[in-house]
C-alpha cells in the first residue's frame, strides 16, 4: 500500500504580498491597501493543494535555517503535508516580495535566494518514491527534477512535471521520463518558440515522452492532449480575482487530485480550472484555497458541468 498519494519535489519560498494601486517607480513610495504573507513555490503549493483536498502528500524541498524556513515548515504542518524529507540549508533563504495591482491583479515580484539550488541531491532517499502513487516535480532546480524523474521512471511510478521555469535544453532532457507535462502558455513559447501554436506545442511535447500534455492559458482556460484528441475547457469565472499568485501551482495540485481519482480529462480540467480560480480570491497563493466540498459546489455551476460525486475527490485516501 502506498504511503503517499503524491510525493512532490521542488522549491519553497516565503512570500510577502501587498495590494497596491500600482508598483512604485524608482525613488518613489506608495501605500499598500492590504498585506499578507505565507508560503509559495510551485511544487510546494501543488502539495498543499492536494493536502487541502484530502490527499496524503509528502514534500521534499529545501528551506533556510532561519525564521522564514521555520514559518514555511509550520505552514506545511497546518496543511497536513509530510516534510520529513525536507532539508534545512544554513546561510540561505528563499523570500519573495510580491506587489499586486489592485485593479488588474497583475504582479511584480522580487525574489531573493534559492534554497532548492543548494539541496543535497545525493542525500535524498529516492527509495521513498516507491511509496507514492505519483511524483510531482517543478523545474526550479533542473538537476533535481531530472534526477528524481529518472528514479521514478525506474520504479514505474508516474511523474508529473511543472516545467514552467525550465530552459528548452533542460526540458528536452527530462521529458522522456515524464508522464504528465503541464506548462503555462508563456513558458511554452519560451521553450518552443513564439510562433508555435498551442495545438502544435502539445504534439511536440508529447512526441518527446509524456503520455498526457496539458497547457494552462490563464483567462483562456486549459487544453489537454493524449495523442488521440484535444480536450479544452474554459476558465472558471464564478469567483472574484484579487491575486493570481500560485494559480498555476494550485492547478497542478487539483489536476493530480482529479487524475488520481480516475476522472476523465474533461472533468479533470474543469475541476482544476475551478480550484485554481477559487485560489485567486485572496491575496497569496494559499490563503483562499478551497476544500473539496467548496470546489465541487462551484464546479456545479461550471458551463456544461455534469454532477461529480462527493466521493470522487476523496476526503481521505487509504
Amino acid at each position: 500500500m502506498s504511503r503517499f498519494d503524491c510525493l512532490s519535489f521542488g522549491s519553497s519560498a516565503f512570500d510577502v504580498l501587498m495590494s497596491v494601486d500600482r508598483p512604485p517607480r524608482s525613488d518613489e513610495r506608495v501605500s499598500a491597501h492590504a498585506v499578507t504573507s505565507g508560503g509559495g513555490g510551485p511544487a510546494s503549493t501543488a502539495a498543499t493543494a492536494m493536502a487541502r483536498l484530502g490527499f496524503k502528500v509528502g514534500l521534499i524541498t529545501a528551506v533556510g535555517e532561519d525564521v522564514f524556513g521555520t514559518l514555511m515548515l509550520e505552514e506545511f504542518a497546518r496543511f497536513g503535508v509530510d516534510t520529513s524529507g525536507t532539508q534545512r540549508v544554513a546561510g540561505s533563504s528563499t523570500i519573495s516580495s510580491v506587489l499586486i495591482e489592485r485593479e488588474t491583479a497583475k504582479r511584480s515580484m522580487t525574489v531573493y535566494g534559492g534554497c532548492v539550488n543548494r539541496i543535497d541531491i545525493g542525500a535524498i532517499d529516492v527509495g521513498r518514491i516507491r511509496n507514492a502513487k505519483v511524483v510531482h516535480l517543478d523545474g526550479n532546480n533542473p538537476a533535481l527534477a531530472i534526477h528524481i524523474a529518472r528514479a521514478a521512471k525506474s520504479f514505474g511510478i508516474p511523474v508529473s512535471l511543472d516545467g514552467g521555469n525550465m530552459s528548452a535544453e533542460a526540458i528536452a532532457e527530462v521529458l522522456p521520463h515524464i508522464d504528465i507535462y503541464i506548462p503555462d502558455e508563456q513558458s511554452m513559447h519560451k521553450q518552443l518558440g513564439e510562433d508555435v501554436s498551442v495545438d502544435d506545442a502539445c504534439r511536440l511535447y508529447r512526441e518527446r515522452g509524456p503520455g498526457l500534455v496539458c497547457i494552462t492559458r490563464a483567462e483562456s482556460g486549459s487544453i489537454a492532449y493524449d495523442g488521440k484528441e484535444f480536450r479544452a475547457q474554459p476558465a472558471y469565472r464564478g469567483a472574484p480575482v484579487a491575486d493570481t499568485t500560485g494559480a498555476g501551482d494550485n492547478f497542478h495540485g487539483a489536476f493530480l487530485a482529479a487524475w488520481l481519482d480516475g476522472l476523465d480529462i474533461d472533468a479533470t480540467l474543469k475541476f482544476a480550472n475551478v480550484y485554481a480560480a477559487l485560489c485567486c480570491r485572496g491575496i497569496g497563493g494559499r490563503t483562499s484555497s478551497p476544500d473539496r466540498e467548496e470546489t465541487l459546489a462551484h464546479l456545479a455551476s461550471f458551463p456544461g458541468a455534469e454532477p461529480i460525486s462527493t466521493s470522487s475527490i476523496s476526503e481521505s485516501k487509504p
